[in-house]
């Protein structure tokens, strides 16, 4: 049934409108802060995602030992981009039928993401390996002795030719700029220490891992270079004592052992060195190294066949080439005093006891 006026007959559409109103209006007013909730939802969400995710990193709170890194803002980051959405969304909103803002807020948002690209594929380069990190991070803090020792480090383990002098320096530089690292820092004072020892400054090694290992005397690796820079010098009970601590405290470790077996086999203790071998092999079956100590306790034990055998097995294993041609001529001399009459161990071509000041390698196997 339709309603018309009384007068003119006009249906009475401005009356059914104005009891609309309040309806309308609700609606209106629903949506409204709807949006603002929405939106509102996101900055909460946005600048708790940055705060929140930063908070515990930022050395406000709680003091840590660990300088604030790139490797923190990436989850606060996430927040920061849903800020920055919703600013865009806004700004855009504002005004929607004006294409001047709409295309001056789509150009800020495009050149920001160039520029940040542009910025990440400059950012690879510096971690394109350990080296060229640590060479950026000392030119943008030169005065930084941890990035200095960082840089150290990552001279020295480099995989194909460790630079050991110019990791000596940055070392040296480190303590130019700290003197006190040696006193508190063990795994700093046991690269300076490997170091000195590679470089053949077996004085200031020896010196340097013992502060390494008064440092953390739980820490089999300080020990076995200790042991290492003690053989050195001649100072052969010390070197036994580091190295079997080094056992003691990593009994699984087959480098551990096997340094132990080489020390051993140079002192003529073959069976202590065989036995030591063997141990290390059955830590990890594939270390060349103790393949090679295997072979030498043999055949200073003057048993040429399982000497030999062991030779075989190791060359079967792929050696480095300079280690390969080691074995073979040893091989070859082995195979040659199976016609021979037999001779006395001291008196054959088999590991010989070591002299104090001498230092031999295997190359490619053993380094000097």
């Amino acid at each position: 049934m339709v309603f018309h006026h009384r007068e003119d007959g006009r249906p009475l559409s401005l009356a059914v409108d104005l009891a609309r109103l309040p309806r309308r209006g609700g609606l209106l007013l629903q949506r409204h802060l709807h949006g603002h909730l929405v939106a509102g939802r996101r900055l909460v969400v946005g600048d708790s995602g940055t705060s929140v995710a930063f908070l515990p990193t930022s050395n406000l709170l709680i003091p840590l030992a660990a300088p604030v890194a790139e490797r923190v803002f990436y989850l606060p980051s996430a927040g920061l981009c849903l800020l920055a959405g919703v600013g865009y969304e806004r700004l855009t909103a504002w005004r929607p039928e004006s294409r001047p803002i709409r295309s001056a807020a789509t150009t800020v948002v495009l050149v920001i993401c160039l520029v940040f690209a542009a910025r990440t594929i400059l950012r690879n380069q510096d971690w394109a390996s350990a080296e060229a990190l640590f060479r950026s991070t000392v030119r943008a803090y030169p005065s930084n002795a941890k990035a200095h020792a960082l840089l150290g480090a990552a001279l020295q383990n480099k995989r194909d030719r460790p630079d050991w002098e110019e990791a000596l320096q940055a070392y040296q530089t480190a303590l130019g700029l700290y003197p006190d690292f040696l006193k508190v820092d063990a795994l700093f004072a046991d690269d300076v220490g490997l170091a000195y020892l590679k470089l053949g400054r077996t004085a200031e090694a020896v010196v340097t891992l013992e502060h390494a290992v008064a440092l953390t005397p739980q820490w089999d690796l300080a020990w076995a270079h200790l042991g290492r820079a003690y053989a050195v010098i001649g100072q052969f009970e010390r070197a036994e004592s580091a190295f079997r601590q080094a056992v003691e405290l990593e009994s699984d470790n087959a480098q551990h052992h096997s340094l132990l077996s080489r020390f051993l086999i140079e002192r003529g203790r073959y069976a202590e060195g065989l036995e030591e071998a063997q141990r290390a092999l059955q830590a990890d079956s594939r270390h060349l190294i103790a393949h090679y100590n295997e072979a030498l306790a043999l055949e200073g034990l003057g048993q040429i066949e399982d000497a030999a055998a062991s030779h075989d097995r190791l060359l079967e294993r792929g050696p480095p080439p300079r280690a390969a041609a080691e074995i073979t001529r040893r091989l070859s001399d082995l195979r040659a005093r199976r016609h021979r009459p037999a001779q006395l161990p001291s008196q054959t071509d088999a590991a010989q006891p070591q002299q104090p000041g001498e230092h031999r390698c295997t190359p490619g196997l053993l380094g000097c």
